[in-house]
């Protein structure tokens, strides 16, 4: 793996990390220990956890989606967004950036680097008032309004389209580029040994079908996957697996799937990113049911893992997807559940499996999206 000597100190900050398990968070641990791989002076401040790896640091804040902060914010006015407290995950990254502040007062010649729009915010503002000596780059995975990225110096967009739709609605940044999520494609990959079946009661000849992502129906539709799935389960020896973070929604959408599907379903809540790979090796068949996504972490890790996908027809999951599954309108009712069906056929599995394997391989391997990263590094760094 190719060495790099930079300049200056990498300090990727994530107040959710640990607490929270959304593709923001697993970017940020990522990134972390693949620059570490690289020999980078690289740091990691995230909002809670243990301390495992040196370089790590903790930088304890109210944690989001919790009965502590839900029992706070009764008590915040509705202006409470004029200082950073509008939302519970907002706060957190406003405690959070303020805690961590004093820890960088003192450091010279950083970068800073985070996937959290109002952490990005605040350091970006603590750096135009010259508290702190640093520049910092969003990585915008957030799906904020354009007008709010002209706050930024240097924006990371996550895909081509952002970047272009960006530009073509008036955003000016001092630098910016299109650099995707990664996914580490040894981690990731067929061959996984795994138990899951077993473990789920899954019988062996059954047909998986995998969806990873948050469990609401906001945004992510589990309630459309739920409707769809019901509309097949009896006709064909297939299973539904919906893997993701617990929300609000969560507790009446597995209610409600339970109702829909009985047996058929089975659901793992906030399960350990360090069993993803047994999972994904255990499908057959990947789907994301949310109409617009910026860089879905899940759907690279299910291009490397050899499922075929079917997601909404937008451009960036089209580019990301290529010829490694289906992109439909998934807006209509019957349209996921006619592209499920279409791969109940084992060999069209396998070969739009394989065409989905080298897509993540040949595009968003961790090695290739680390050398662009680095380049942007010594951008923004020699940036004047």
């Amino acid at each position: 793996m190719q060495k790099y000597s930079m300049k200056k100190s990498i300090f990727i900050l994530s107040s959710g990390l640990d607490h929270i398990k959304r593709g923001v968070e697993a970017w940020s641990a990522d990134t972390f220990l693949t620059l570490r791989e690289r020999s980078i002076d690289v740091y990691l401040y995230k909002g809670s956890g243990q301390k495992r790896v040196r370089g790590e640091h903790i930088v304890s804040t109210l944690q989001a989606n919790t009965e502590r902060s839900k029992h706070i914010m009764k008590f915040i006015p509705k202006w409470g967004w004029r200082i950073g407290a509008g939302r519970d995950y907002q706060l957190q990254q406003t405690i959070f950036s303020i805690k961590l502040l004093p820890k960088l007062l003192f450091k010279r010649n950083i970068l800073l680097h985070t996937q959290e729009a109002h952490t990005a915010f605040l350091m970006q503002r603590f750096i135009n008032l010259r508290i702190i000596d640093a520049k910092i780059i969003i990585a915008h995975g957030t799906e904020e309004p354009f007008e709010y990225l002209n706050n930024f110096d240097y924006v990371q967009h996550l895909a081509p389209y952002h970047l272009n739709e960006a530009q073509r609605n008036g955003v000016k940044n001092k630098k910016d580029f299109a650099i995707p999520n990664f996914v580490d494609t040894a981690r990731f990959h067929p061959a996984v040994t795994t138990n899951i079946r077993k473990e789920l009661d899954i019988p062996e000849n059954a047909i998986i079908v995998l969806s990873v992502a948050a469990v609401r129906k906001i945004h992510k539709r589990i309630d459309y996957l739920l409707k769809e799935f019901a509309t097949i389960k009896e006709k064909n020896n297939i299973y539904l697996v919906i893997a993701g973070g617990k929300t609000s929604e969560t507790d009446e959408l597995v209610n409600m799937g339970k109702a829909l599907l009985k047996e058929n379903v089975r659901f793992l809540i906030d399960v350990g990113r360090e069993k993803m790979p047994e999972i994904y090796a255990a499908a057959d068949i990947f789907t994301l049911c949310s109409l617009k996504e910026m860089m879905p972490i899940a759907l690279l890790e299910a291009l490397s893992s050899g499922l075929p996908c079917i997601c909404n027809r937008y451009p960036v999951l089209e580019w990301m997807i290529g010829a490694g599954g289906t992109c439909k309108d998934l807006s209509y009712e019957g349209v996921l559940a006619s592209a499920i069906v279409d791969y109940f056929d084992e060999k069209k599995r396998k070969e739009i499996g394989d065409l989905a394997r080298a897509q993540a391989v040949n595009n968003f391997s961790k090695e290739i999206i680390t050398n662009q990263m680095m380049r942007m590094y010594e951008d923004v760094i020699n940036d004047k």
